[in-house]
């Protein structure tokens, strides 16, 4: 065995077979001190040999003999060094490339996952287009064919272009505003064009009707109306609550329920409802807040006179 690896099996006995330049420089610095004092103790054993004391040459001899080992242990350290250094960088390289093709291959999966979903998202896009322009053809051959001509159309039958869009804006926003963050009081990524028309769901998407409910209403009313029965009422939201909020003298704000909106007035539209006046107070707040989301204040309307 070579004395370069005695020095490195001996510097890293028990330890992983890759030897760790730090800890080698570290024994260079030692072991370069070590000659430096053997260096000191050879010149001063000369110069008392030079002036004839006793055992000078025995002494020199010793000296010499461990400055010869020592020179040759910092030239093998210098050496093991030199050569671990270049297996960390070897061993960096191969990391580093071993990395690089895990990412690699990351990245390859996403996109792929990616170019399927964009597949599905676009084939689901064409048939919803498709399913849209028969939803609105259909709309407009019904409104077409009223008995009585567009005068005794219907209000509230949802056959209008701008009525179709927003309903299905509403359906984007209802099934696309992602999961809920933020302990509850927030979402995550949102379907692209979804928009709500109703102030009462900005924060509550789940309690929206679905474009199926809403058109579906519709379609009875319409019906019911055209044949001359009592026409049903369209449903509201019963877990939407009207509430309103009076300032205190403190500068405090008094929340005070006054129930849910099929309670205050189940026949009219939320905006009918809050249009109506309810106890006289300056700077009065009208909010509305579903139960089941008891962080949520909408703010419809504002009032600065008494």
């Amino acid at each position: 065995m070579s004395l370069l690896e005695k020095v490195v099996n001996s510097a890293f006995a028990g330890k992983a077979k890759h030897a760790n330049p730090a800890e080698l420089r570290k024994r260079i610095i030692d072991q370069n001190a070590l000659v430096q004092q053997l260096d000191a103790k050879l010149a001063q054993a000369s110069l008392e040999w030079a002036c004839g004391a006793q055992g000078g040459s025995q002494t020199l001899d010793q000296l010499d003999a461990q400055l010869t080992m020592a020179r040759r242990e910092l030239r093998a350290l210098e050496a093991a060094h030199t050569l671990a250094a270049e297996q960390e960088k070897l061993r960096e390289r191969a990391e580093l490339a071993a990395l690089h093709v895990t990412q690699v291959n990351a990245v390859t999966s996403h996109l792929r996952a990616r170019d399927r979903a964009a597949e599905a998202l676009s084939k689901a896009i064409g048939e919803a287009a498709a399913a849209f322009e028969t939803l609105h053809e259909k709309s407009a051959k019904a409104y077409a064919a009223s008995p009585g001509g567009p005068i005794n159309w219907p209000k509230g039958s949802k056959v209008g272009f701008g009525e179709l869009r927003a309903l299905v804006e509403q359906e984007l926003f209802r099934l696309g505003h992602g999961a809920r963050t933020n302990n509850g009081t927030g979402f995550g990524l949102r379907f692209p064009g979804g928009a709500v028309n109703d102030l009462r769901f900005v924060n509550s998407p789940e309690a929206i009707p679905s474009l199926v409910d809403e058109l579906h209403s519709a379609t009875e009313f319409t019906i019911a109306t055209l044949k001359g029965k009592p026409a049903p009422s369209r449903p509201v939201p019963s877990n939407v609550q009207v509430q309103q909020t009076f300032p205190t003298a403190d500068g405090h704000a008094r929340v005070e329920a006054l129930g849910t909106v099929n309670e205050v007035a189940p026949k009219d539209d939320l905006a009918d409802v809050l249009a109506k006046p309810a106890k006289p107070t300056a700077g009065a707040v009208r909010e509305v807040q579903p139960a089941a989301s008891p962080t949520l204040r909408v703010e419809i309307d504002r009032r600065t006179g008494g």
